[in-house]
This record gives C-alpha cells, sequence and structure tokens, in this order.
C-alpha cells in the first residue's frame, strides 16, 4: 500500500521559523518529511537524527534554513537526552518534535524472541518516551510545543502481533496529546 504524506501546515503562523527535530530522517517516510520542511520558504532550523550520518546529510541537502545532523543509535541508553540537549544547547528550545523513528520484525506470536520484544520496546516505545520528556520541559518554558507521534497502520495483523511487531503505536498515541497537560492534583496534594 502506498503511503500519501501531506503536511498542510507545520503551525498555524506559517510565517514563523520553527524549530524541528525529526527521528528517523534518514530514509523513507523522515526523509520524506525532511524533503517538505526543508523546501518550506520560512527556513526552519532542522535538526535530523538516524543511525546513518552520510543518510541525514543526504536527507539534509538543499535545506533553506540552518540543519544540524545528529547521528545517533536511540537502542542505546541516553541518545535522545543528548540529542534533544544538543537541539535545546544550540536553539535554545524546541518548537516541534516529529518522532518518526522505529522498527519491527514481523513474525508470529510464538516464533518471537525475548530480544525481538525488548528491541522493539526500547526503538518504539522508550526512545519516543525519552525524547517527549526530554523536551516538554523547553516547551513548557516557551509556552508552546508540538508533537507529532508517526505509527504505520496494518489492519490485517491482529492485535497481539502488533503489540509484538509494533508496541510504540499503542503507548505512543495514548502518551503524545496528553505530553503538555500537567497531572490533576489529588485532595492531598
Amino acid at each position: 500500500m502506498p503511503v500519501v504524506l501531506e503536511v498542510v501546515s507545520v503551525t498555524p503562523d506559517k510565517s514563523q521559523k520553527y524549530r524541528i527535530l525529526v527521528t528517523g530522517a534518514g530514509r523513507g517516510i523522515g526523509r520524506s518529511i525532511v524533503e517538505i520542511l526543508k523546501n518550506d520558504p520560512v527556513a526552519h532550523h532542522l535538526a535530523l537524527t538516524a543511525r546513518s550520518a552520510e543518510q541525514l546529510e543526504q536527507s539534509a541537502q538543499g535545506a533553506k534554513g540552518e540543519v544540524l545532523i545528529l547521528p545517533g543509535d536511540l537502542l542505546e541508553p541516553g541518545t535522545p537526552e543528548k540529542i534533544m540537549a544538543e537541539v535545546i544547547k544550540k536553539w535554545g528550545g524546541i518548537d516541534v518534535l516529529i518522532l518518526n523513528a522505529g522498527e519491527g520484525e514481523a513474525a508470529p506470536i510464538d516464533q518471537t524472541t525475548d530480544a525481538m520484544w525488548d528491541r522493539a520496546m526500547r526503538l518504539n516505545a522508550q526512545a519516543p518516551f525519552a525524547f517527549i520528556r526530554a523536551a516538554v520541559p523547553a516547551m513548557k518554558a516557551s509556552g508552546a510545543g508540538h508533537i507529532v507521534v508517526v505509527a504505520t497502520v496494518d489492519d490485517r495483523l491482529l492485535l497481539v502481533r502488533q503489540l509484538v511487531q509494533h508496541p510504540h503505536r499503542h503507548v505512543a498515541q495514548r502518551l503524545e496529546p496528553n505530553a503538555l497537560a500537567e497531572p490533576a492534583k489529588t485532595a492531598d496534594q
């Protein structure tokens, strides 16, 4: 099934320059997102991350705005936080976080391994959570921020199989809408 990617507007104010981080920006949907953003006449600041520096350089070619290339393996502990810290240090904050990095291995549930599960959870759930947790303080400080979680959908898979292959769909879709919201206080707080 072909992927149709359409970005109507990154933000309501089409004339403002934004500081944007795109994960998984080296190929596929991530590179398509970068293609759209790098050609915006506003010339946004783009921070791009993926495992391959070479792929990131190719994605960034021809960008109208400043580009920060941040290669890193999101399976390594602390990488999302380090990347976010670099973006905030360079540009003083983050306005838009596009969480696109992710992958999964297809296998029937009884043929999956703990290693497959661990890898899927670290890349597709823990890394996005770490990026959001690292971005939210800067977004709160600026009074605004946008978090976009890119997830694919394959309606031919059963829920249990989806959880093994793409657990980030279920975690990120429930996490992102409430990321900037303050938790409710209980009567004893």
